[in-house]
């Protein structure tokens, strides 16, 4: 085995361990855009609804979502 090739393979490593690491996203992942419209009509006809309210009715509709 030559010390070159080694030194390839760790760069090859090295390479993809820093590509699958900026892959990786954080924070809170993103709502569908049917969901989003579905909200928006949901605020628009129950004006009085807070957030607790719709998110128990999403809850209700099987959609995970944050109660934020």
């Amino acid at each position: 085995m030559q010390p070159e090739t080694v030194i390839q393979w760790h760069r090859k490593g090295f390479k993809l361990y820093w590509f699958k690491s900026k892959r990786i996203r954080s924070g809170r992942p993103s709502v569908d855009k049917r969901v989003q419209k579905l909200i928006k009509k949901m605020i628009k006809e129950n004006p009085l609804w807070g957030a607790p309210i719709l998110y128990g009715e999403f809850i209700k509709l099987g959609i995970e979502i944050s109660a934020r």
